[in-house]
């Protein structure tokens, strides 16, 4: 049980990251680029990174 509590809080500390580095990556694409398309790519590839940490975290928890 102690060990899917852990991996439940690197899930949420990792989301967090990226989310945080998502947005940070956004706001400075906004300020170089006021361009709505750029704000929305880097949107995109934020959630494609947080989909494919989830993915790896799932396959890691099934080989265990």
């Amino acid at each position: 049980m102690k060990k899917i509590v852990n991996k439940s809080l690197q899930t949420a500390l990792l989301r967090g990251a990226v989310a945080v580095s998502g947005s940070t990556c956004t706001a400075v694409t906004a300020l170089f680029f006021v361009d709505i398309y750029a704000v929305l790519t880097t949107l995109c590839l934020g959630a494609g990174m947080i989909a494919l940490i989830d993915e790896q975290i799932i396959n890691n928890l099934k080989n265990k």
